[in-house]
């Protein structure tokens, strides 16, 4: 199968709208993330098949949760596998993607310039340092702990707004003051049998 197959199966299991301006941005993305992992290490998942299913399949599931007018921001955003194909899919979108390792936050400013992502922005920054940024939904996929993500977005997310946290099976959800959880959602991938969870917590209005 195809890279251009292998995506296109992706955005279809999950029924995401697509044109093919963004399946060509998409396989763009993840040959260069494959070129780049030669020299520099973007991520764990080094062939294109792993690549495609093990991460951008996870960034489809978690758009499929987005209010599609919404601003965004990925905590702890590495290579960009949430926040890129977010941006792709959805040029509408104001997306921001946080992380302090500066080659990660390097590559993906260079996916920016390559692809034309006006409403794409990588910030080398640790999240605790972030000020006057407001989005809708707070992203966070290996994070670390649930406690510490909820704490480190109440600068940044709007009330009433999105916590989306991607987990292991294992991990379980907690209460944390000022934050309802609305969602735990045990899934796999399409063509994968591993499980794992989402964990949706909403800010409250109050907070």
């Amino acid at each position: 199968m195809t890279i251009e197959d292998s995506i296109k199966k992706g955005l279809e299991s999950y029924e995401i709208c697509y044109d093919r301006h963004i399946l060509q941005d998409l396989c763009t993305y993840v040959q260069e993330i494959k070129k780049w992992n030669e020299h520099i290490n973007l991520t764990g998942f080094k062939d294109t098949e792993s690549l495609i299913k093990g991460l951008l399949y996870d960034a489809f599931f978690v758009y499929t949760f987005m209010d599609k007018e919404s601003s965004i921001l990925d905590m702890g955003s590495g290579a960009g596998i949430i926040s890129i194909p977010t941006a792709i899919i959805n040029r509408g979108m104001e997306v921001f993607s946080v992380d302090k390792n500066t080659k990660k936050i390097h590559f993906q400013r260079h996916i920016k310039r390559l692809l034309g992502l006006e409403r794409f922005h990588p910030l080398r920054e640790r999240i605790e340092s972030i000020k006057d940024i407001s989005v809708d939904i707070v992203t966070a996929k290996g994070f670390g702990r649930i406690e510490d993500i909820l704490s480190k977005t109440a600068n940044i997310l709007k009330k009433g707004g999105k916590v989306l946290i991607l987990k292991g099976k294992n991990d379980k959800p907690i209460e944390f003051n000022g934050f309802d959880l609305v969602g735990d959602i045990v899934y796999s991938l399409t063509d994968s049998e591993k499980i794992y969870r989402l964990f949706i917590y909403s800010r409250e209005m109050g907070f």
